[in-house]
């Protein structure tokens, strides 16, 4: 697993090193982060102590997934209501391939990201959306949040890399 992409998973790392190992100093590694929103604000503030609990729970999590196992985690997961996040029509219509050509259309995809965002609205105050590098809803937030939403946006320091997204 060494020196290939699962190596630098962390979730892989922390299966397959000791933590001196893992993280010098005892540091965790630092995460790319992209936030919306004025620096020095008090919603600012507010959203990186969010950052930080969630950070916390991610941890607690993981040393209760280890100790409990994967039975452990089963009873746990009804905590969390899963709710659809996409359109089957609007799914398939912003697909990028088309006969076997690659045409992206931007008013299909900026449709998708407008159901989306509106899907994580009805859920409630707060959601946790888990989607792939190359998704950035930024735009569809501040259209549709009105000024009034925070939008945070994590990438894998491997992602950055590969994507070439770390100068944004």
């Amino acid at each position: 697993m060494r020196g290939g992409v699962a190596a630098d998973r962390p979730s892989v790392r922390r299966l397959t090193r000791p933590a001196a190992d893992r993280h010098p100093q005892g540091r965790r590694p630092a995460l790319a982060t992209q936030r919306q929103g004025k620096e020095g604000t008090p919603r600012y503030a507010q959203a990186q102590d969010v950052e930080k609990q969630a950070l916390a729970l991610l941890e607690e999590h993981r040393v209760d997934a280890l100790r409990l196992g994967a039975l452990g985690r089963l009873p746990g997961s009804a905590a969390v209501e899963v709710l659809p996040l996409d359109d089957a029509r609007l799914l398939d219509e912003a697909k990028p391939v088309r006969g076997g050509k690659v045409q992206a259309d931007a008013g299909k995809v900026e449709a998708r990201h407008d159901f989306q965002v509106r899907s994580a609205l009805k859920s409630g105050p707060c959601s946790l959306l888990v989607l792939g590098g190359g998704h950035d809803l930024g735009a569809a937030v501040r259209r549709l949040g009105g000024g009034d939403m925070e939008y945070l946006r994590v990438l894998t320091r491997r992602y950055t890399q590969f994507a070439g997204e770390g100068d944004k």
